[in-house]
C-alpha cells in the first residue's frame, strides 16, 4: 500500500486530549469547554456496515475552514485495540465520490450542503465503515495554538512568498488583527499562528498533495514544541484550543478513548492516505478540479490499512 503520511490540526487535537483526559484530574472541567452535540447513533441512518469481530473503534475527525464552514480537512481515526495501534486516514477532500442517495458530488461538500450525519454516511457508504461518531475542529484554532507555542520555525521558499501574504491579509481583515506580518524573504523563519496558518492553507500555487504537505510541516512543528515543553503546558494549551472543537462523545467516552490510546505506550500514529496512487485521475467538471476516484479499488486499500486484512 503506498499511502503518504498527512498530519493536520486535528491530530494534534487527539492528542492533547488524550494526555489531559488521562493525566489531570480536572479532565472534565477542561472538556466542558468542547461543544457537544447529540446525532443519531443508528446503522440506517449513518450508513453503518458491520464488521464482525472487529476490535476497531472508527472516528470521523473534520477540519473546518472557519470562515466559510467548509470541510478544510478529512480524516478517519482508527484506535486498533487487538494490535494496541492508532491509525489516522487522510481522505483528499477533492474527490468526486457517491453520495449515499447515488449521485455524485466533491467529498467535502456533505458537511456543508446537508449536515454531519450525512457527511458521515456518506464516508461510511463510499468505503463501507461504522463510523458513528466525530470531531470536528474550527481550524482557526491552529491560530491561537501556534501562539500560545510562541511560534514555529517554517522552510519558506520563495515562490510561496506572494500566497501566503495575500492570505495573511485576508486573515487581518477576517479578524480585525492589526499590525505587519508580511512575509519578505524565503529561508528558515519563526512563523506566528497569522503566518503560519496562511503558509498551510496556500491553495493556488500548486495542488492539494502539496498543500496537504505544507500542512503536515506546520503539524510536525507543533508536535517539536508541545513536546519540548512537557506536560506542564498542556492545560494552557488545551484552555486555547478546546473552545474550537465539537464532537458527538461525551466526556466519558472521550476520556475512555484517551486512556486506550495512553495505553499503546506512546506508539507512532500510523498514517495513510485514501486515494492511493494509481486510483485516481484529474476530473475537470463545470471549471471544478476534482479526482475521480476507483471507490472499490479504495475500499480495500483502506480496509487493508485499518484492519490489516492482508
Amino acid at each position: 500500500m503506498k499511502g503518504k503520511k498527512k498530519k493536520i490540526l486535528i491530530v494534534v487535537v487527539v492528542l492533547i486530549v488524550a494526555i489531559v483526559g488521562t493525566v489531570f484530574f480536572t479532565a472534565n472541567r477542561f472538556l466542558s469547554k468542547v461543544k457537544k452535540t447529540s446525532i443519531s447513533k443508528d446503522n440506517e441512518s449513518l450508513g453503518v456496515t458491520e464488521i464482525k469481530g472487529s476490535e476497531v473503534t472508527n472516528i470521523l475527525l473534520l477540519g473546518v475552514d472557519g470562515s466559510n464552514k467548509m470541510t478544510d480537512s478529512i480524516m478517519v481515526l482508527s484506535i486498533d485495540k487487538k494490535n494496541n495501534e492508532v491509525k489516522v486516514t487522510s481522505l483528499l477532500r477533492d474527490m468526486y465520490i457517491n453520495k449515499p442517495n447515488g449521485e455524485k458530488q466533491q467529498l467535502n461538500h456533505a458537511y456543508i450542503n446537508a449536515g454531519i450525519e450525512f457527511a458521515i454516511k456518506t464516508v461510511n457508504v463510499n468505503f463501507g465503515l461504522d463510523i458513528k461518531d466525530y470531531i470536528m475542529v474550527n481550524m482557526d484554532g491552529l491560530i491561537h495554538i501556534v501562539d500560545s507555542l510562541g511560534g514555529v520555525e517554517i522552510n519558506i521558499k520563495k515562490e510561496e512568498i506572494p500566497y501566503a501574504n495575500g492570505g495573511i491579509k485576508s486573515l487581518k481583515l477576517l479578524y480585525n488583527i492589526q499590525g505587519d506580518y508580511e512575509l519578505r524573504n524565503p529561508g528558515v523563519q519563526n512563523l506566528n499562528g497569522i503566518q503560519a496558518v496562511s503558509y498551510s492553507r496556500i491553495r493556488k500555487l500548486d495542488s492539494d498533495f502539496e498543500r496537504t504537505e505544507r500542512q503536515r510541516t506546520v503539524l510536525n512543528e507543533i508536535f517539536k514544541k508541545i513536546k519540548s515543553q512537557g506536560t506542564l503546558k498542556l492545560p494552557s494549551i488545551a484552555s486555547s484550543l478546546l473552545p474550537y472543537v465539537e464532537t458527538s462523545l461525551d466526556n466519558r467516552s472521550i476520556i475512555s478513548i484517551a486512556s486506550t490510546i495512553v495505553s499503546f505506550n506512546n506508539k507512532e500514529i500510523k498514517q495513510y492516505r485514501i486515494p492511493v496512487d494509481g486510483t485516481h485521475k484529474l476530473l475537470i467538471l463545470n471549471g471544478l478540479y476534482l479526482e475521480d476516484v476507483d471507490i472499490e479499488a479504495n475500499k480495500k486499500y483502506l480496509h487493508d490499512f485499518i484492519y490489516e486484512t492482508k
